[in-house]
């Protein structure tokens, strides 16, 4: 909350301004004081967008919203009018916290407190929706938790239901992290879509972090096309399998399997009753009472910080405005930038996306000569190693989420739904290659004359490597089995590997396949580490072990357990097994002996297999940071900051790494 300043309006309809509260892309809010004397939120559209009618129209639509629905669960509009030269509406003023405000300042709900929340915000969602809106917005900063029970705000972006979208083309309305994957891959908003977000906001609330982590938007719609909500924080901190199960329900990745607002509300009978504060933990309902007073406006303006915590709550632009008093945490401010740690390397050169605001994010670098062949959820980029000069593009229109091969000299591959052959010099389509359509798979293999690729499906194919023709396809494992094929796709357990005669490919388990025989002639657990060969052995790891296995009959040589669950493939180097766990560590083991040489802590989840070079290893850890380390002596060279991506894989030629940085930037650093 500030002063007015000299521009701002003194008077609005029939409401004196006392104080702003912020602004936003579409707006400004400012604390009024009605004639009855209770304090109101005024909110007005930008003087530049009072013209265009599109505003105007939206603008109508979210009071229109409002309106419809049950007061008792929304902050009800006390008056309005779109018609005039700046459009304005006021609402009744909430009294509170949001719901990130009181996980920032008190930590996670206990279960009994996320049963009563879950049956306020159902009950909220079915008011919605009975009254014919999507939200597609719903996020802990748009709850507010008040003395008299949870409220839904900002319907800045809400729509009619049925109603055809009115989104500008390629842009996407929401808050990543929240947004259901139909919306990002299609632009769909139904109920179906704030049902997945209740089931964030539920697991925000019992562990402080949504269904897909934290980190850049990129990142995180990423993570929701890609992966899997990560539900083990969830289950960890609620000990209540229906609830559980309730919020599994919500995240599915099919719309049509997620239950109704009306449904939800069913499954929450019998939990506690959310009104007032007494389903609140006593610190929890201390400080929501502290911040809803007072409830009458001052007198006097310009209006001072008040001393104690203020939130009056209205959308701007899809954000919340907080008046807030000094005893409220910092870390209350949710956009304040974090401070790097110290050595940082800086880049020899960058490759920005070209069009990243319309989700067009890098996926998987890979060197092949010099040239590194980038992988993106359009297709491939090829760059010129030393400068980052952009050779040439082949966008299908389709991800490539396995990494680039070589077919033959002068010739690359890499499959997208179907395995594309392509010149290395332009990327125009090889001669005679009949680019055959196939599953989702790991990055092919050729050896002599022939292609390998390993599907979802759970097949090993043969392909003719002039015509692309399939020769033979091996069924090696069960589609889905084992805990899901297409994380161990993602992981690249999926990428067969060459040797000796033999391929090699763990979907769920090392297969070492005899390609003349067509048969398996051995098999090794439930390992899903893409495996390298190296001296007669195969290097895999399972959740726990790392193992080297004699590459002919796939005997144990030696296993090592590294007390923690490995995450990331594995990589063989200077003498060393590197492996990463989720934990944050990396390991190097004795490659001979499988015995521990030293350990490295990241302080964050190391999800991909590391690249090492020169005496030196790179490995990107999930909190926020791409490390360099010494293989001799495991001392940190150097880190520099990559976003909070998931898997950050890392490419070395000559004297640099290539790694991506947010998903939208590939980067070069020197060694």
């Amino acid at each position: 909350m500030e002063p007015l300043r000299a521009d701002d309006p003194a008077r609005i309809g029939g409401y004196r301004l006392v104080a702003r509260l912020g602004a936003g892309g579409t707006g400004r809010v400012f604390l009024g004081h009605a004639p009855s004397g209770d304090l109101v939120a005024v909110k007005v559209v930008h003087a530049r967008f009072a013209h265009r009618q599109d505003r105007r129209e939206r603008f109508a639509r979210e009071i229109t919203a409002v309106r419809g629905i049950d007061p008792a669960y929304v902050a009800p509009v006390v008056d309005h009018d779109v018609d005039a030269d700046e459009p304005w509406l006021a609402t009744a003023y909430l009294p509170g916290l949001t719901l990130r405000q009181v996980v920032e300042v008190h930590g996670p709900l206990p279960a009994e407190s996320l049963r009563a929340l879950g049956a306020a915000l159902a009950r909220a969602l079915a008011s919605i929706h009975r009254a014919g809106v999507v939200h597609r917005d719903l996020k802990p900063s748009n709850l507010v938790v008040t003395p008299d029970g949870p409220r839904v705000v900002d319907f800045g972006i809400a729509r009619p239901d049925g109603a055809e979208t009115i989104t500008v083309p390629g842009s996407l309305l929401g808050t990543p992290g929240y947004i259901p994957p139909e919306r990002i891959r299609d632009r769909r908003s139904g109920r179906e879509g704030d049902v997945f977000a209740f089931g964030a906001v539920l697991v925000y609330a019992a562990t402080g972090e949504g269904p897909f982590g934290v980190g850049s938007a990129p990142s995180l719609l990423y993570r929701t096309q890609s992966e899997d909500p990560r539900l083990d924080g969830l289950r960890a901190a609620v000990d209540d399998q229906g609830l559980i199960g309730i919020v599994e329900d919500c995240l599915v990745r099919e719309p049509g399997r997620r239950p109704t607002a009306d449904e939800l509300v069913e499954r929450f009978t019998g939990a506690p009753d959310p009104a007032g504060t007494r389903w609140l933990p006593d610190e929890v309902a201390a400080s929501v009472t502290d911040a809803g007073s007072p409830r009458k406006a001052p007198d006097a303006a310009p209006v001072r910080r008040p001393s104690r915590r203020t939130l009056l709550t209205l959308g701007v632009g899809g954000g919340v405005l907080a008046a807030l008093g000094p005893s409220t945490k910092s870390a209350l401010s949710a956009g304040t930038a974090r401070r790097p740690p110290s050595g940082d390397r800086a880049p020899l050169w960058t490759y920005g996306s070209p069009d990243s605001e319309n989700e067009h994010w890098f996926t998987r670098p890979t060197v092949i000569g010099d040239v590194v062949y980038l992988g993106s959820t359009l297709g491939v980029h090829a760059l010129d190693c030393a400068r980052g000069r952009l050779l040439w593009t082949a966008n299908r229109g389709s991800p490539v989420l396995s990494g680039v091969s070589v077919l033959k000299a002068g010739t690359v591959m890499f499959s997208d739904g179907r395995m594309w052959a392509l010149r290395a010099t332009d990327g125009t389509p090889e001669p005679g290659w009949r680019e055959p359509t196939v599953n989702s798979t790991g990055a092919p293999v050729a050896e002599g004359e022939q292609v390998f690729v390993f599907d979802t499906v759970g097949h090993l194919s043969a392909y003719d490597g002039r015509t692309g023709g399939r020769r033979w396809r091996l069924p090696l494992a069960a589609p889905g089995g084992g805990g899901g094929i297409e994380a161990v796709r993602v992981r690249g357990g999926l990428d067969p590997v060459v040797a000796g005669g033999l391929v090699y490919v763990a979907p769920h388990g090392v297969f070492a396949v005899d390609p003349r025989a067509r048969a398996v002639r051995w098999r090794f657990g439930g390992a899903t580490a893409a495996p390298v060969v190296r001296g007669g052995l195969v290097y895999t790891a399972d959740t726990g072990r790392v193992h080297a296995l004699d590459a002919a009959r796939g005997t144990v040589r030696w296993s090592r357990d590294l007390g923690a669950r490995i995450s990331s493939g594995v990589t063989v180097a200077d003498g060393l097994v590197l492996a990463g766990d989720d934990a944050g560590r990396l390991h190097a083991l004795d490659a001979a002996t499988g015995r521990p040489r030293w350990r490295v802590d990241t302080n964050g989840p190391l999800r991909a297999a590391p690249a090492a070079a020169g005496g030196v290893v790179f490995a990107g850890a999930d909190n926020d940071r791409l490390y360099a380390v010494g293989t001799a002596d495991g001392r940190v060279r150097w880190s520099h900051p990559v976003g909070r991506q998931t898997e950050v894989r890392v490419q070395v030629w000559r004297d640099r790494a290539l790694a991506c940085v947010d998903l939208t930037r590939l980067c070069a650093f020197g060694l």
